[in-house]
């Protein structure tokens, strides 16, 4: 027999943020099971900003969490949406705890369920759905903003929201900027009147005539299914609601959006009309905390004591019982550690990151083991050695580690700040007194000096000189013959994000664009705009061989040749690195990333941006500088030992 049923048909909305430490981002799930089937969709939409350490993995966490335990085979009933929905709220909750003892850290966070004609919300921080119905529009959550508190300091998740979807429902589901609610007006308008495919374009075009717009979220467009098998219901019955913290004799409370908002005295600027959609707000129940959940019963001793169960003991074992009780406490609950619990929710990631790479979402496994790993101590039990050793095995698996290390190459005598590469295979040095330097494994060489004021900004070169470009008007240079010291001013310098020297020409980004400048070293240069409109694509680095290579903060390589873009691949792995090195050249067929902070080079294969094998560069205390001459990358590090390993 034909089924009929409702399928949301979802679509993930991203203009990512320019804003310095926010960072945004959607995920959409669906059962991959038969026996969590009738849980149908879940999503999540979210935004994180961080004034301290590099919170971007935050939201990957949560998502991959909320996936887990929504999606239970082993909690919830696997049929009951409600409830798993419920379930999945206690996890986050007890995880945000952390996150919110950071200092600087803000999370706008909404998580969504559909199952069948059922849709249940909920949300932590700023978070809007809008619900486009025959024409007309209704803002769910400001609709029945007389329910919920301040959403401003929130460090749980409100109350859970559930209602009915119907055919031809458009909903979009966001965490609001100020850009985007300066466009709300124009945002209703464009979802009212329509499709999905033409509401993302409308959204693309306000994203490129918009200054730093930002805007991530879902779409959804409900339609109708036929099929002959039997299709997702959901166990609600039409108005149905369930107190999250009442008792199951509770009788069940319905609570329309229309009647609330008038009873609340909506103020009169509120322009949009209710839908009649079925709308209720289930209270959710305080959680108890970790602590609470541990403790031992307090009443099993006294009641012992108090003569309650004396009555069914023989006197003569009332002590012995006594000491077997006391003894099988101290067996089976031992000392408290003070990392058991950082120890048992590095044992849940771990768990959940294995599920993550068996669904070949590696990306998101490495997040998930690297917060991991950052959060535990640096010592401790037994215990703790041996879970950071699990996590450490398993990172080392998902990075492809290579058994390959950098090996000593040279000591510089002088305190050296950079190193460049020369096509000889020498290396140029710039020492902290300014010194040029021409280091080989047999000698090291004084050239002459810089005419700068400081080491600051990048050193290059050549046969024939080496070169410093301060990052503004100035380009310094010490021939290795001459051995005298120039300086060159470049007229109209750019604001620069990172340079590179390629046979002579200096070229230069910034946030917009990419500019030349022609025989730098020899003479004052003009600067050309090579190539404008970077803005979208957000540049971070930059590697010529050429070709020019430009790494973008969203983890896509750019490839430009003759002042045209010729290729993009993204690169598989997490948010970059805020320190790093983006290397190439036209030998080589990765691109390599220095990641000064992690001692780690991971290579990229130029072709599909896949990760081809991680060098770990333990050995040396610290990364202060890389260039790479041919198929051998050369690593600086603080005790002035230059170091080498061959890539490729």
């Amino acid at each position: 027999m034909e089924k009929v049923y409702l399928k949301p048909t979802a679509q993930e909305i991203n203009h990512p943020a320019t804003e310095p430490g926010l960072f945004a981002d959607s995920f959409i799930y669906e059962s991959a099971s038969d026996n969590t089937r009738p849980l149908g969709n879940l999503y999540l939409t979210g935004q994180v900003k961080s004034t301290g350490e590099d919170s971007s993995y935050a939201l990957n966490l949560l998502a991959s969490l909320a996936k887990r335990e929504y999606y239970s085979e082993t909690g919830t009933p696997g049929d009951d949406p409600k409830a798993a929905f419920d379930s999945t709220l206690k996890k986050l909750n007890d995880v945000l705890e952390d996150f919110f003892k950071k200092d600087g850290f803000t999370l706008n966070l909404g998580l969504m369920a559909i199952a069948g004609e059922q849709i249940h919300l909920s949300r932590l921080g700023k978070f809007k759905v809008m619900l486009a119905r025959s024409g007309e529009l209704v803002d769910i959550l400001n609709n029945l903003e007389a329910f919920k508190k301040s959403t401003d300091g929130e460090q749980q998740f409100s109350n859970i929201i559930s209602g009915k979807i119907k055919e031809g429902d458009k909903i979009f589901a966001f965490c609001p900027t100020r850009q985007t609610s300066t466009r709300e007006k124009g945002f209703k308008t464009l979802l009212v009147d329509n499709d999905q495919a033409k509401f993302v374009a409308g959204l693309a075009a306000i994203s490129t005539s918009a200054k730093n717009f930002q805007c991530s979220g879902i779409h959804l467009e409900i339609s109708k299914r036929h099929e002959s098998k039997p299709a997702i219901r959901s166990i609600y019955q039409l108005g149905e609601v369930m107190l999250a913290n009442s008792e199951p004799t509770t009788p069940p409370t319905t609570v329309p959006v229309e009647p609330e908002i008038e009873e609340e005295k909506a103020p009169e600027t509120q322009q949009t009309k209710a839908i009649s959609a079925d709308i209720a707000v289930a209270k959710r129940r305080s959680f108890p905390s970790v602590a609470s959940l541990t403790a031992l019963p307090k009443y099993s001793l006294a009641n012992l004591k108090s003569g309650r169960y004396v009555k069914y003991i023989k006197p003569g074992l009332m002590g012995l019982a006594v000491v077997a009780i006391l003894v099988g406490v101290k067996m089976f609950w031992p000392s408290h550690d003070p990392n058991q619990a950082a120890i048992t929710q590095a044992e849940e990631n771990i768990k959940l990151a294995q599920s993550e790479i068996d669904s070949n979402n590696v990306i998101h496994a490495r997040e998930l083991l690297g917060f991991s790993l950052g959060s535990l101590p640096a010592s401790g039990s037994t215990k703790l050695a041996d879970i950071k050793n699990q996590l450490s095995t398993l990172l080392d698996k998902i990075d492809l580690v290579s058994n390959q290390q950098p090996t000593a190459w040279v000591i510089i005598p002088q305190a050296t700040e950079q190193i460049a590469s020369i096509e000889d295979g020498s290396i140029a040095a710039l020492t902290k007194d300014k010194k040029v330097l021409r280091v080989t494994q047999s000698a090291t060489n004084e050239s002459g000096t810089m005419k700068s004021d400081d080491t600051a900004g990048n050193l290059f070169a050549d046969k024939r000189v080496a070169a410093l470009y301060n990052g503004g008007e100035q380009i310094y240079v010490v021939g290795w013959q001459s051995q005298q010291g120039k300086n060159y001013k470049l007229a109209d310098s750019a604001n620069w994000l990172d340079s590179f020297m390629y046979q002579s020409n200096l070229y230069v980004i910034s946030d917009s664009a990419i500019y030349k400048y022609a025989d730098a070293t020899t003479n004052n240069s003009q600067k050309q705009t090579w190539l404008a409109g970077l803005v979208n694509d957000q540049p971070k680095a930059l590697a010529v061989d050429g070709n020019i290579y430009i790494l973008t903060k969203t983890n896509q390589v750019i490839k430009y040749y003759k002042n045209k873009e010729v290729g993009r691949v993204t690169l598989a792995t997490t948010q970059l690195p805020e320190q790093l090195e983006f290397l190439t050249n036209a030998d080589l067929a990765n691109y390599y990333i220095v990641d000064y902070s992690a001692r780690r080079i991971r290579a990229f294969s130029k072709a599909d941006g896949q990760l081809v094998t991680t060098y770990k560069a333990d050995a040396l205390s610290t990364v202060k500088d890389s260039t790479l001459n041919g198929k051998t990358l050369y690593l600086l590090s603080d005790d002035n030992k230059v170091w080498q390993l061959a890539v490729e």
